[in-house]
Order: C-alpha cells, then structure tokens, then sequence
C-alpha cells in the first residue's frame, strides 16, 4: 500500500513547476496526503498488481501457414495451364516449396539486416569490404538450392519450365527480401551466355549461374544505370578499350568509368554496357560485356572470396533507398576493370534485350507475389481477430470480406500500376493499427514492391517501349487476333451471362488498336499502355473462366464473377476517359499543363490561371 501511495505522490508532482510545488508542499501536501489514504483500498492493489503484459487481454497471433495450400487461385490457374502429367508432379512440389518458404524461408527472413561497406581498414588501406547479413546469405542458398534459376535451364518440363519456376517465385517473394533481385539478373545473364557466349563461358559459367549447389553457385548484377541518361543508355560514359588479347571467354578489353545503381553488388559476375565506338552514335556504339567481379573468376570454396579491387572495382557508396534496404545497391566505379566482350561490336543494346524482357516478367512477377503476401496476411487476420465484444471475427463481417474479396481479383494482376500500391495499402488497413506495425510484414512488402514499378523502367519508359513495339504492324495485328479467339472461344450459354462486360470489352479492344495507330498524339502513350494492360488483363481472366466454365470447375462461377468485376467494377471506364482525353489534347492544353506546373512565363503560379 505504501509504495502504491508513494507512485501516486511522485506522480503529482509531475504537473508543477517547483516554485508552484514548494507552496502546494507546505499548504496542501497535508490535506491531499490524508485524502489519498482515505480514498484507497485494497482492490487498488490488486490492480496495479496485475498491469503487467503478459497478464491483460492479447491478440491471438495470425498464422499465414503454406502460401500454396492456402492460396485460392494457383492451384487453379497451374491446372488450366500445365498438362496433365506436368501439373501432377508440380502438385507435391509446390505445396512441399510451401513449407519451406513456411519455415526455412521465414526463419532467414528474419534475420537480414541491412549491408555494410567498410571501405578503408584501420591502417589507411582501401578494401571495399561488402558485409551482408547471415539472413541475405541465407536467402540466398536457399533460393540456389530449391532451383529458382536451375529449373529455367534444367527445362524438365520444356516450354513449361517457365509457368512452374514463375509460380514457385510468386509464392516465395513475399518473404525474400528482395533476393530474387539478383536470381532474375542471374536468369538474364545466363540466357545472354547461351545465346551469344563463347564455349568456354557455356561450360564453365553457365553452370555455376545455374548451379543448386551453393557453395560454388555464382549470382549475376546488370550494369546499365549511369549519371547523365537513367534510364537512356545512350548516354553511357563508361568506355571499353581493347587489350588486343583473346581469351577463352572472349575478347578482353579493360573498361572505365562510373555505375550509378549497380542492384546485386554482391554478385560475382555482371553484365555491363560500355563504349567501344564515336559518342556521337548513342546506343549504336554500345557494346556488352560479362565482368568478374574479381580476379580470379573462379575461386575455392574453401577460401574466403578476395576484394572487387582485384578487378579495379570500386564501390563509393552503398544507395539509401526508400525500400529494398537488404539488397546491396551501390555506386561503383571501373578502374582498369577487365571485361569479355560478348556478342559482336557496337551492339551491345540487342544483345542485352534478352535480360530486360527476362528481369522484367521477374517484375512483374514480384509485384504480384508483394501483394499476394500482404492478402494472406489480411486474411490470416481476419480468421483470428474478433470484434464487437470479442462475439464476432472479422472473417464473418460481410463488409470486411467484401475488401478483402476486391484485393484478391486485383491480386491476379498485380502488376497492374494503378492498382498495386493502392491494394497493399488496403490490407494494411485491414489489420487496423497492427497493420501499420513492421513486425506485421506488410510496410516491408509495400516499400519494396514500390521498386517493382520502376526498376525495369518507369510506367513512361514502359510505355514508349509499347509505342516502340507496336511500330510494327504486325504486331498489333497479333494481339487483335489473340484477343478475338479470346472473345469468340466464349459459349452461347456464358455470353449471354457477360453480355455487358463482353461488349465493355469489345469496345476498348477498339480504343487499345486505335490508340497506336501512327502518328501518336505526345499525350497518348501512358494512358494507352494503361489501358492496354487493363484490356489485356481482362483477356486472361476470361480466358481462365470460359476454361473454367467448360470443364465445370468448381471454381467457375467465381471466375466467371471475377471477369466481370474486372472490366465493370475496376476502373476501366476511367482509364478509357483518360485516353479520350489525351487523344484530344491540343496545343493549348500542353501549354497549360506547363503553366500549371511552373507558373506562367513570368514565374507566377499556377493559381493565377485558375
């Protein structure tokens, strides 16, 4: 009783300043002490007794569980696309890749921390020692052992080895941490080695690209980003010069300049684009080259991996991003840095396409597995938490099943710009406060899927390379032809059931080939290539109900459902405004859109014109 009256004293005093408190001591202190005593008794005790933690009312934790047992529309979606024999032996592998993700995957997870660069020792000496988390490594090996990137070239399943290694990735990426980073560069760079390498490089590098052996696997980066273009490789610095040896691996030129965003600093080979001909030429006089990432290229298992400076490669900083904080990410610069020469001269941009579309369905992938893993945690909690008095979950709250429902038909297209962000922020808010917690999962997730919208190219870039593409007439004609089987492929008995969302569809399919047709209004391409991936999206999701449909899934009414609040309840209608709006953009409009930006000529603000 005393120490309780002696805590509720001290605490008193808090709210006086001490000439207030040397008065209040002398006149009240006698009077408010004995009201104190009076007023307390023995129930008091007992109460502040029993404010502890572990003893008041708690959360029951939420169990995601296996991300494939628990998923509603893989299992589904693999039927429809693996054969029979293939989709039997895929079964058993993915829900045993489940549980690895459930417990090894996880348990790794949690113990990344971010990457430190030591760059001078204690003595003065450069050394640029990169210094990963046990978790990244960790992360790392497991990806190499499961077979994420072996399973692409291993091509057991052929054409299909893709559909299965990108199913395995969307389940595992929520809990990566970002390391399938440098495995889809490490995919890009052995599809490049296969394709234009010397025999050498396809006997000696390819399987360690590809290898689930660990202690010998080799992980690949992609050197492309420098300081004066970004994203416009044209205006690359770094120059190649020829040494005029020839190796094994190819021709050996020395290469210098600066890599402003080398993601996968960690990796042991790179591919890079360099000059090897007139500035004046742009990207004409870009070549490509594979860098180790130390000389040797090959080293023992059994010692410990030497410096980038063996092969003048120093890093200047690691970048402070906004997420991706695992992935080490950093500034380098070539010094005398010896590279092979891949492919023929001066055509370094083609030959490196095959990495760009390779790391870019990563990407995409990746986003959707981001918001994948931010809905299995909202409804993981929604099975636990109760409300109203504890009398009711929220998993049987009509309301809050209808937003979780809405995530999941965007979830099939994550990727999809407009839609990601606003998803993941929506399962947040599903878990109310906890959601905004970091132990929760989900702030992780949304910082580093934001990475996804830009890392291969921001929506703009993405959407010139679309212009760029459809260039090509024969182009547009295939996706107009594969949309119209797609459309036609529908039964009588389904389309009168569809017939709005059917003709919504029909009619932007019109709009999508009308938006490229040449010349292009300078408005157009972003609002196009919108609603091309809308319209797109659509397709695939009518294409799994009509196949869902005829064969009498059990899931065919929900598919069917999820087409048509794809195309009437998604936002299509505003996305094909937008691009009314744009086709119709005059010169006066570009001129206000600049007014309204940076004020009028004479440095006014905007508001002056509105």
């Amino acid at each position: 009783m005393t120490s309780v009256l002696h805590n509720r004293w001290e605490k008193s005093k808090l709210v006086l300043d001490v000439e207030s408190y040397q008065s209040y001591e002398a006149v009240a202190m006698p009077s408010v002490k004995r009201h104190m005593i009076e007023s307390y008794n023995e129930k008091d005790e007992d109460i502040f007794a029993k404010m502890r933690v572990e003893e008041g009312f708690r959360l029951i934790p939420f169990e995601e569980g296996n991300p494939y047992t628990t998923d509603t529309v893989l299992p589904g979606l693999l039927k429809r696309l693996l054969p029979y024999e293939v989709h039997k032996e895929a079964g058993p592998q993915l829900e045993r890749l489940g549980k690895v993700i459930h417990t090894e995957m996880r348990a790794w997870s949690a113990k990344v921390s971010e990457p430190r660069l030591v760059q001078y020792d204690h003595w003065g000496k450069r050394i640029d020692d990169l210094q990963t988390s046990e978790g990244w490594r960790g992360l790392k090996e497991l990806i190499q052992k499961e077979g994420f990137v072996n399973i692409f070239y291993e091509r057991r399943y052929h054409e299909h080895s893709r559909t299965l290694g990108f199913a395995m990735e969307l389940l595992a990426v929520g809990d990566s941490q970002v390391v399938f980073c440098p495995m889809s560069m490490t995919d890009g760079a052995s599809r490049v080695i296969e394709l234009v390498g010397t025999p050498a490089l396809k006997q000696e590098v390819i399987p360690r690209l590809v290898s689930r052996d660990p202690s010998i696997a080799f992980t690949a980066g992609q050197w492309m980003t420098e300081r004066p273009g970004g994203s416009d490789v044209s205006q690359t610095e770094t120059v190649a010069t020829d040494r005029g040896v020839l190796s094994p691996y190819g021709p050996i030129y020395t290469l210098k300049g600066l890599k402003w965003f080398s993601s996968a600093t960690d990796s042991d080979v790179a591919l890079a684009l360099a000059r090897t001909g007139d500035p004046s030429l742009g990207s004409r006089s870009l070549s490509l080259f594979l860098i180790p990432m130390r000389i040797p290229l090959f080293h023992s298992p059994t010692q410990p991996r030497v410096s980038h400076l063996t092969n003048g490669i120093k890093i200047h900083r690691l970048k402070d991003k906004i997420g991706t904080k695992i992935l080490p990410t950093a500034e380098l610069e070539l010094d005398e840095t010896e590279g092979y020469l891949l492919g023929g001269l001066n055509q370094g941009v083609k030959l490196i396409t095959p990495v760009l579309n390779i790391t870019r369905i990563h990407s995409a992938i990746s986003s959707a597995g981001y918001l994948r893993k931010c809905l299995a945690i909202a409804t993981s909690y929604s099975q636990t938490r109760a409300i109203k008095s504890g009398k009711q979950l929220l998993k049987d709250t009509p309301l809050h099943v209808a937003l979780c429902g809405q995530d999941l038909t965007w979830t099939l297209y994550g990727a999809f710009d407009p839609i990601l962000g606003a998803a993941m922020e929506e399962c947040m808010a599903a878990l109310g406060g906890q959601g905004y917690m970091e132990e929760d999962g989900i702030g992780i997730a949304l910082r580093d899927a934001l990475a996804e919208k830009i890392w291969e190219g921001t929506v703009t870039v993405l959407a010139l390379d679309v212009v760029r593409a459809a260039s090509k007439p024969e182009v547009l004609k295939a996706f107009s032809l594969w949309a119209d089987s797609i459309v036609a492929s529908c039964p009588f008995t389904l389309r009168n059931q569809l017939a709005t969302p059917l003709e919504t569809l029909r009619t932007t399919l019109n709009q999508v080939i009308s938006a490229y047709s040449f010349p292009i209004p300078e408005l157009v391409p972003r609002p196009a290539l919108l609603v091309f991936a809308h319209t797109a999206a659509a397709l695939y999701l009518l294409e799994h109900a009509v196949w869902a449909h005829k064969l009498h899934e059990p899931s065919r009414d929900t598919d069917v459902e999820v087409f048509r609040r794809w195309v009437e309840e998604a936002g299509l209608s505003g996305l094909v405004d937008d691009l009314k709006v744009s086709k119709n953009a005059t010169k006066e409009t570009l001129e206000f859109n600049e007014r309204i930006v940076y004020g009028d000529r004479n440095g006014n603000p905007a508001k002056a014109h509105l």
